[in-house]
């Protein structure tokens, strides 16, 4: 890795941590809808790059189904190949990602809540666009309604497990 491109893979790292840092504490947040959406953009768009990087190391992944085929089987890794697929949604299918969950005092997918607790969770997304079949099925598994948080966490717990993406020392 040449000075160049280790510089620009420090800054795509450093601009995912940030936005991971940014929606780890959103979930029961009371900031408004926009502000939420926007970080949660903001998140997908520093993820994408990584995943590219992370594609190009690999000629059997330069196309989607050796990329599918790479990460099928391995929930983070689901979860990180759904979350690039969807960011595809934000020019090409107009889409938001973030919805208020459980307000009030009811049951919600983590039980049932005091009156006033709600969380912001992924709502559900697909594509019709050919080729995603896979990961429409693991956003409908493993991401649509889960809180924001976890699943930041869980795609930079997945980053920082491959090796061929970290920054050398």
């Amino acid at each position: 890795m040449d000075a160049n491109e280790r510089q620009g893979l420090e800054a795509r790292w450093n601009r995912f941590e940030r936005a991971v840092v940014t929606l780890r504490d959103t979930d029961y947040a009371r900031e408004a809808q926009e502000a939420i959406s926007d970080d949660t953009v903001h998140f997908l768009e520093a993820l994408y790059p990584l995943w590219e990087y992370w594609c190009r190391l690999d000629p059997t992944k330069k196309r989607m189904p050796g990329q599918d085929n790479a990460v099928r089987g391995n929930r983070q890794a689901e979860i990180v190949a759904a979350l690039a697929g969807a960011r595809g949604g934000i020019p090409h299918d107009l889409v938001e990602f973030v919805d208020r969950t459980g307000d009030g005092y009811g049951t919600g997918r983590y039980g049932v809540g005091p009156y006033g607790v709600g969380y912001w969770a992924w709502r559900s997304y697909s594509t019709p666009r050919q080729g995603y079949e896979d990961r429409n099925t693991w956003y409908a598994q493993w991401v649509d309604g889960f809180t924001i948080s976890e699943i930041a966490v869980t795609a930079l717990d997945w980053f920082r497990d491959q090796s061929e993406v970290q920054v050398p020392k």
